[in-house]
């Protein structure tokens, strides 16, 4: 009788414990899976929220006005750049898009005039510099169809192009200009507009 009495003890402290134990293990079983749920969770609902269209930037550009001659001729020039991007966050984007060009040539001693079009394909990055300043680079190659002694030429060039745009404006939609300076001699030479390529812009959603 003293023996079982001597075992009873340990077997109820222990089975005290082995109770204990289970409820411990249970309770933190049951964290872990209420953790692994919520991560799960957080993590659907991260991709579900995701939409590719939200990132898309939608760009318009009118620009490089001008109206000059010489001897021979006036000429005025009008410029469109639409472009499409994505935007990764509110700093940085990157795109595509294409340059139109019009020239109407008016001969000076005669009555004959010419309309002359232009068109190139871009590829661009831009990264906010600071406040509404953003810091641009773009590459172009176009096709550049002029007048020369009264025959329109033709010719391919293409170059890098960095600058500067400002844009400001409530919600999604954003006004302002962009300059760029061409870094190859050959684009400034044929480009209408020579050194600086100006823009005036509507931008919406970055």
């Amino acid at each position: 009788m003293n023996t079982f009495q001597k075992l009873y003890k340990p077997l109820g402290i222990l089975s005290l414990i082995f109770i204990f134990m289970l409820g411990t293990f249970d309770a933190e079983a049951q964290r872990r899976r209420k953790k692994r749920s919520k991560r799960n969770s957080d993590r659907e609902e991260s991709v579900s929220t995701y939409r590719f269209k939200d990132h898309l930037v939608y760009e318009i550009g009118f620009g490089n006005f001008g109206y000059g001659g010489n001897n021979f001729y006036n000429v005025l020039s009008l410029s469109l750049k639409p472009t499409i991007g994505y935007k990764f966050n509110d700093r940085f984007m990157v795109g595509l898009g294409g340059k139109m060009y019009y020239d109407y040539y008016n001969f000076t001693n005669s009555d004959e005039s010419i309309n002359v079009f232009s068109s190139g394909a871009l590829i661009y990055g831009k990264a906010r510099a600071f406040g509404n300043f953003y810091g641009v680079l773009e590459y172009d190659y176009t096709k550049f169809d002029y007048v020369e002694f009264g025959t329109v030429l033709t010719q391919s060039v293409h170059s890098p192009l960095v600058g500067v745009e400002y844009m400001s404006g409530l919600g999604k939609w954003k006004f302002g200009f962009q300059v760029l300076v061409p870094l190859r001699d050959e684009y400034i030479d044929r480009s209408p507009n020579g050194i600086i390529d100006y823009w005036f812009q509507a931008r919406y959603n970055f």
